[in-house]
């Protein structure tokens, strides 16, 4: 026997065991490979959602030059003879006599099989919250899977129940390893026999592999790390405080001496040897694919591309401006490199369908730094400087970037080509906003619909993709802090104890982020499969029982968003309420001005209650200190808004002093980076540091000294240095103007059809 070589775990349960488990799988693996294990298997009921965090832990650790393998595996319920889909019969029949098998992930089949058997049983064998397996079922989808005969499973049974020799072999049969458990841990087991009727079964388990030549494991059922943390299970399951499962990690001399009654050797056969064989069948597994997956249409690259030239040249004429022609390119460039066509035509068409349906679109985040999105029809909002453009020969003129004021604030103009009255346009959003300096970032296109056409946006997704290709963000409901706190708390007053409050605490702080349930995002969110493979290659699915149109990701859909393309259907009132003004007054929204004076002061005092932007009592005090008599301004008030130590402390103070005017505070990310442009410094420079502030590193750190002294050398002064080490957090320019485009046209109907926009309002409260 090797003495220096450490047992592997086969069968552990973390916080993701719904309600059972009180190990982060975080936890679990740094206290193994700390431990000198070289492997460890998580085993969760059911589920295997705790599989992207321990691929993210088994890398950071190789990172560390440490050797460890995380063996990916789950304890199933299986069933005899479920009868599928939805028959409620033959699914409460089957789960009466369900009894639990492990299965582990041998290599890349296994692990695709195993994310079957997940979807299968959360899909179409689900009962009363409970995922079931039919036995045929795992039997088809077996390959590259190891299946073992759970500890407390049908053939534990069948031994202890004193079964034939035969029938007891046809259960084997079925198995590739059978596990064993401590008989303190059968002996916690209600009704359980006594230690020495435990030992005999154990016995025959041990014969039975050694004469049907299958390996025969030790396992601890891992629940928990220390003895001591048993008392935080009894909390989470509410056991009387006597209670000892014995669930805990042990060391491999602790096993070994719970097993010393069948011999010294076979005790180390069962708690090393075999284990390790077991590991050593198993390949190291990544259950994230790396890379990234993005939705394939044929041609995409070229639609997008003609569709953005075409449009470009429809609104600047044939011969397009370096300003346009420029940007447009540069765009098309990244786009295409990103492999990212195919997310631009797809939200093109939900917000056509959307509009096509009466309802205007807002988008989020930084797609309006995106003047490909704007030529494609996804945002309204054109990044480029300010400009005129006239609709009738294409004329245009651009002004210099990084002004105080946004196209639709310049004076009106007419062309001297043509004398047609010109357009206004231009927000003035770098392109690095959205793409970074190098085209590093991946666009994120994140849109809101309304409240009314937002199950009709989703659907027309899942019609654009197909439904095997579209799925709702999945996340996992856990136990919050204060819930955990009440939960032990009440329990301890339950049973009459009368701990500390430092160990009531310490029993607390175990059970929070065990998980409680399933849910899906309530934002909208959405992953989009590529048309091949199939999604069992990638994740498990879900679906909910009234809703089961468009399945689930059973991974938390945080975990996917750097390996699929993540559509954002949010929900907004704005659009709605755009949709009925339209409808009650005949006038079309489109055709709004923008820098309507009477609207903007309308804005300004606060007229037009809680349903824009501007209607909440802070943003009343901003509008009260800051005056804004610009669409320009009001974006500014918008930002500052957003942000986080932008306003109070910060703006606030230089505008009340006199020291800066409201177009001149920091409000959004693109403040600075234009601001530096214009002072002389250079793109990359500037960009480096509106990033750094906008994160509010310089808020924890300060300004780094290198570019103090370059922003001081070109007369930055010194307030706008101290703003910067304020700033927590900067909210990106492209999202507010798309925030106050709906207010504008909001507050137009509440000055010029006053009576109509009341009886909207009344109508939708």
């Amino acid at each position: 026997m090797n003495k220096n070589i450490e047992r592997v775990e086969l069968h552990a349960h973390t916080k993701m065991s719904e309600t059972d488990g009180i190990i982060s799988v975080e936890e679990l693996i740094e206290h193994v490979a700390d431990a000198g294990h070289t492997a460890v298997a998580v085993t969760d009921h059911g589920v295997v959602q705790a599989f992207p965090r321990a691929q993210r832990m088994a890398d950071a650790l190789k990172q560390n030059a440490k050797k460890f393998k995380v063996i990916y595996g789950m304890e199933g319920l299986v069933a005899d003879d479920i009868s599928r889909g939805t028959n409620a019969e033959g699914l409460e029949k089957a789960a009466s006599s369900c009894f639990p098998v492990m299965l582990l992930a041998k290599n890349a089949e296994g692990l695709k099989n195993l994310y079957e058997l997940v979807s299968k049983s959360h899909t179409e064998y689900m009962h009363k919250n409970t995922p079931y397996i039919p036995k045929s079922l795992l039997q088809s989808l077996r390959k590259g899977l190891l299946i073992g005969a759970a500890a407390d499973g049908e053939l534990y049974r069948a031994a202890s129940g004193q079964k034939s020799g035969a029938t007891i072999e046809e259960i084997a049969a079925f198995y590739d390893y059978f596990e064993v458990q401590p008989p303190v841990v059968y002996k916690a087991v209600d009704g359980a026999p006594n230690e020495t009727e435990i030992k005999e079964n154990l016995r025959r388990i041990v014969e039975l592999g050694e004469r049907l030549d299958k390996p025969v494991v030790a396992v601890g059922n891992v629940h928990f790390i220390h003895p001591e943390d048993e008392i935080s299970r009894r909390v989470l399951k509410n056991q009387d405080p006597k209670y000892q499962s014995g669930m805990y990690f042990r060391t491999t001399d602790e096993m070994l001496s719970e097993f010393r009654f069948l011999g010294e050797e076979k005790a180390y056969e069962l708690v090393v040897a075999n284990t390790n064989k077991i590991a050593d069948m198993t390949d190291e597994l990544k259950p994230i694919k790396d890379g990234f997956f993005p939705p394939v249409f044929e041609n995409s690259d070229r639609e997008l591309a003609e569709m953005c030239r075409a449009r470009a040249r429809e609104i600047y004429g044939d011969a397009l401006p370096d300003i346009v022609s420029g940007r447009l390119e540069r765009e098309l460039e990244l786009i295409l490199k990103s492999g990212c066509s195919a997310e631009y035509i797809i939200a093109r068409r939900l917000v056509k369908n959307s509009v096509e349906s009466g309802y205007f679109v807002g988008s989020r985040g930084s797609v309006g730094a995106s003047f490909a999105a704007f030529l494609a029809g996804i945002t309204e909002i054109n990044p480029l400087p300010p400009h005129y453009i006239c609709p009738n020969c294409a004329h245009s003129e651009f002004l210099e970037t990084g002004g105080d004021r946004t196209g639709v604030d310049l004076p009106d103009k007419v062309c001297p080509i043509c004398g047609a009255p010109m357009k206004k346009d231009g927000f003035d959003v770098p392109l690095e906003i959205f793409f970074g300096l190098n085209g590093e970032k991946r666009p994120d296109i994140d849109l809101n619909f309304s409240g009314e056409y937002q199950a009709e946006a989703q659907k027309h997704a899942s019609r654009i993709l197909g439904k095997d290709h579209v799925f709702r963000g999945g996340v996992i409901g856990t136990i919050s802090d204060k819930r955990a706190a009440d939960m032990t708390k009440k329990y301890f007053e339950q049973w009459g104890l009368s701990p500390s409050n430092k160990e009531q605490a310490s029993a607390a702080e175990r059970i929070i982020g065990v998980k409680r349930l399933d849910q899906v995002h309530p934002g909208g969110l959405f992953i989009i499969c590529p048309q091949t493979p199939e999604q069992n290659e990638f994740f498990p699915i879900w679906r909910k029982p009234d809703d089961s149109d468009i399945a689930v990701t059973h991974f938390d859909i945080y975990s996917l968003f750097n390996h699929f393309a993540v559509l954002d259907v949010l929900k907004h009132n704005d659009p709605t309420v755009l949709h009925h003004l339209e409808k009650k007054t005949g006038v079309s929204a489109k055709d709004v001005p923008l820098c309507d004076p009477k609207v903007i002061e309308c804005i300004a005092k606060g007229e037009i209650a809680d349903i824009t932007e501007f209607g909440g009592k802070y943003v009343l005090s901003m509008l009260k200190i800051a005056k804004p008599t610009t669409f320009y301004e009001l974006l500014k008030i918008s930002n500052l808004l957003h942000g986080t130590n932008t306003w109070s402390g910060n703006a606030r103070e230089l505008i009340e002093s006199g020291t800066a005017g409201l177009s001149e505070v920091i409000a959004a990310r693109e403040d600075i980076m234009l601001y530096l442009t214009n002072k002389g410094i250079d793109t990359e420079t500037a960009y480096k540091i509106s990033e750094y502030v906008r994160k509010g590193m310089a808020r924890n750190d300060g300004l780094p000294e290198e570019h103090e002294s370059l922003m001081r050398s070109r007369g930055v002064p010194e307030w706008y240095m101290d703003s910067c080490k304020k700033i927590g957090y900067l909210f990106p320019k492209a999202h507010a103007v798309s925030y106050v485009i709906f207010a504008v046209r909001i507050a137009y109907y509440k000055v010029y059809y006053p009576k109509q926009f009341d009886e909207v309002i009344k109508s939708l409260a």
